[in-house]
């Protein structure tokens, strides 16, 4: 088989704060192409409904007893649908994070009717008395990237994953970076899973706020493009970061997206 014959799939991981567009986007890739949209946070759905015409086929992610229930569910619609987008990943972890702490600790919580023992694991969950022992975070880690690996290798034609952002000391040098907001061992390695990592923000411009996303490289973030050059767009959606994948922009970069992505540092942290 040549190199060219070869069929890849994009993997594109949406990084930013609360605010900053990337449920949005999700709500673009769904006006571009039917899309399956995995979510385990609600709120972002009423995002999606301010979008009229849009009808992404909804899977919810709320209850872990059978992950692998959810995945066949997702998997089911690999042929009708041609995007998925699993919006909130942190989101996802959180729900994976409860079920693990909810497991019997121990003898006494092991001889305990299943009613008690949940009404017991509820109410220290609530007032923060039950987190997750050191064990358990190996086992989440593996769950996660699992999950995340057998979800990315089904056959939809891009898949599209929001995570929001933490900022951290880097280990090494001390910098402040940017990283998923999200817990153990994935937080670091998550990046390397996507062939296009972004950072979403916005930028105060004579007065007007703009919704800017960008793949350029940079000290405190972990932007990457496998496709083309590096660059930023200015008000982003679905049809320009689909574009720039298939070698098919149009427009090379305005004064101002240059301007913005050249900024040592974004108006948004300083």
């Amino acid at each position: 088989m040549k190199l060219a014959d070869v069929q890849t799939v994009p993997t594109i991981l949406l990084i930013g704060e609360s605010g900053r567009g990337k449920t949005e986007m999700v709500a673009s890739f769904c006006e571009f192409a039917p899309t399956v949209v995995l979510t385990a946070d609600r709120r972002g759905l009423d995002t999606l409904k301010k979008h009229k015409g849009i009808e992404p086929e909804v899977e919810l992610a709320e209850d872990w007893n059978d992950p692998w229930q959810l995945y066949d569910r997702v998997s089911a619609h690999t042929k009708a649908f041609r995007i998925l987008c699993l919006d909130d990943l942190g989101a996802l972890q959180d729900i994976i994070g409860r079920k693990i702490q909810g497991q019997a600790r121990g003898r006494d919580e092991e001889r305990m009717r299943s009613d008690v023992r949940e009404r017991l694991v509820r109410t220290q969950l609530l007032t923060g008395g039950r987190r997750l022992q050191q064990n358990q975070w190996g086992e989440l880690d593996v769950a996660m990237n699992n999950f995340l690996a057998e979800i990315m290798a089904l056959p939809f034609k891009t898949i599209v994953v929001t995570v929001l952002e933490d900022v951290r000391n880097h280990p090494r040098t001390g910098a402040a970076q940017v990283y998923p907001l999200l817990m153990g061992g994935i937080r670091d390695d998550l990046m390397a899973r996507f062939s296009l990592v972004t950072n979403l923000f916005t930028h105060d411009e004579e007065g007007r706020t703009l919704y800017c996303m960008s793949c350029r490289p940079h000290p405190r973030l972990p932007n990457k493009t496998r496709y083309g050059e590096p660059r930023t767009w200015t008000e982003p959606n679905a049809e320009k970061l689909l574009a720039h994948i298939n070698g098919k922009e149009d427009m090379a970069e305005s004064p101002l997206e240059q301007k913005i992505g050249n900024g040592s540092l974004r108006q948004d942290r300083q």
